[in-house]
């Protein structure tokens, strides 16, 4: 598969839709409204499913349809997997996880959750563009304090990752026996009261610490995307799910008591 480093996980999904020339996708309501956002940008069509509390979808798809799955909170390879052997068309949004086992037609990640770059998205694809694309320069405006959570303008063209990001990935590399170390002491801390049953594969390289609790999620910590329906497995996660961060400036201690409190 081909291999091209562009700015964000949006545009990865933008240049996949103009690749493959797809009219029509099927997206999980449980995701980050920026992906509804980039298929959009490229007028395609959405059509929405569900998950179960297993995250995997709820719906048999056409057999020649085309489908995006989020691999979520970086540990849910296996699912991919699985999905990939039943489903030609699969994409895999895989901005949660910092691996990729090149399964699907196509999949990207995003670099900057992991790895202090300005911007970053890394995609493999079977299908190339015949299209020349400009490497992003819009960090250079910003605050070191906003590069994290920066918004990347869903009206311009697709971009290629700054030079910036070029450079500093030849420099810097992801500790991932340190981030696994974390989410494991955690995981034993927390595993006989979270709801979610967490088995790792090889491949799982996680994002959060996913943390899934009988009571309302206190306002401190993350939850994930726009509001869902009180009704269904999107709204329980939304309510009930804790992501706790791998950061390695975490005080950990302090925030596992707090929520054993």
């Amino acid at each position: 598969m081909e291999k091209i480093l562009l700015n964000c996980g949006r545009n990865s999904l933008r240049y996949i839709i103009r690749a493959y020339k797809i009219k029509e996708i099927y997206l999980p309501y449980y995701t980050c409204p920026s992906v509804w956002q980039a298929v959009r940008a490229e007028k395609c069509k959405i059509k929405f499913y569900h998950i179960n509390i297993n995250f995997l979808p709820t719906l048999e798809f056409p057999k020649n349809a085309f489908i995006l799955y989020t691999n979520y909170f970086g540990i849910n390879t296996k699912n991919v997997i699985e999905l990939a052997a039943r489903y030609k068309n699969l994409i895999v949004d895989n901005s949660h996880g910092y691996n990729m086992p090149e399964v699907g037609i196509a999949g990207f990640n995003s670099i900057r959750k992991f790895l202090p770059v300005p911007d970053g998205s890394l995609l493999y694809t079977n299908k190339i563009i015949n299209e020349k694309f400009k490497n992003d320069t819009s960090y250079k405006t910003l605050k070191n304090t906003d590069l994290k959570n920066r918004n990347f303008d869903i009206s311009e063209n697709i971009k290629l990752a700054s030079m910036k990001t070029i450079r500093m990935l030849k420099e810097i590399n992801l500790d991932t026996e340190l981030r696994l170390k974390r989410f494991n002491k955690i995981h034993n801390i927390l595993k006989n009261k979270n709801l979610f049953h967490i088995n790792l594969t090889s491949y799982d390289i996680p994002y959060i610490y996913p943390y899934l609790i009988e009571q309302k999620i206190p306002h401190k910590f993350e939850t994930f995307w726009t509001p869902q329906p009180k009704n269904t497995i999107e709204g329980y996660l939304q309510n009930y799910l804790i992501g706790i961060p791998l950061d390695a400036t975490l005080d950990e201690q302090s925030l596992i008591k707090s929520l054993l409190a």
